[in-house]
């Protein structure tokens, strides 16, 4: 099982993953419930190797027999960190996770470790680690050509933003 902090990086993911032959499907806050269901149920009985969700997504599941939990990202929020690995070795199974952090991420081990009360321990990647002979997708695109505008009015006044982008000066409608 993997967990990744967004839906646009788990989409990125399960496509590279896909690509290079290890099949997996996403579950998200706004998966359809009885499409959740469904992947969930694949992935109990084992038709799905792979299984990358989000936080919101995650709440809630129990599912047995889960040998590794990967942070793909590593959770802003402490208790998310406990959640995620709490999905493996459940009533006494053994189990591993592993999280990958970046420069980014890095922020967060600290908060973590004093959080759990334990230091978590730090490998690493050696060069001959990294794939380099992978298939590369890209990146997921936006659903709509044009740029998408996020409208809110507020005592007639209209904000404009784009998403990743500052809010513009308010204009009077």
């Amino acid at each position: 099982m993997i967990f990744i902090n967004t839906k646009r990086e788990g989409e990125y993911l399960h496509d590279r993953l896909n690509a290079n032959g290890f099949p997996c499907r996403l579950i998200s806050g706004d998966v359809e419930q009885k499409k959740r269901l469904r992947i969930l149920e694949d992935f109990k009985e084992g038709k799905l190797p792979i299984l990358i969700a989000t936080d919101v997504a995650s709440r809630g599941l129990h599912i047995d027999g889960i040998s590794h939990v990967i942070n793909y990202d590593l959770p802003q929020d402490c208790e998310d960190y406990v959640h995620r690995i709490g999905r493996t070795a459940r009533a006494g199974a053994e189990g591993k996770a592993i999280s990958l952090v970046d420069e980014d991420g890095a922020m967060y081990l600290e908060s973590i470790e004093e959080y759990i009360k334990d230091k978590i321990r730090v490998e690493w990647a050696e060069d001959e680690l990294f794939a380099n002979d992978f298939i590369k997708v890209a990146k997921p695109k936006r659903k709509s050509i044009r740029k998408r505008m996020v409208q809110l009015e507020e005592g007639g006044l209209r904000f404009f933003a784009t998403p990743c982008q500052k809010v513009r000066r308010p204009t009077r409608s």
